[in-house]
């Protein structure tokens, strides 16, 4: 995962590994692929209590704002803008 603001810019300069400690911070280790499957699962989330307007392409988001993207016509994931003003300009 790459550090926060400032530490993030070290991010595009070097990968992970030789001097990685400047902008990627470790978070754990893996085995195997993330291979695509036609049955995902999803580990538990927090029902948020209803939905907040579906996400719109052509809109303007602000840090913190929340939007939902609909699976299958009955469940929706929520998403929330990062609350970061740096980071948040990636949401629109």
């Amino acid at each position: 995962q790459c550090k926060a603001f400032p530490d993030s810019g070290y991010c595009n300069s070097y990968e992970p590994g030789h001097w990685s400690k400047l902008g990627w911070q470790l978070m754990g280790y893996c085995t195997g692929t993330i291979a695509p499957t036609s049955s995902p699962s999803f580990d538990p989330l927090n029902d948020q209590d209803g939905c907040p307007e579906a996400f719109d392409e052509n809109a303007e988001y602000e840090a913190s704002d929340k939007v939902s993207v609909d699976l299958d016509g009955t469940t929706s994931l929520v998403f929330q803008c990062s609350s970061d003003v740096h980071q948040a300009r990636y949401c629109n």
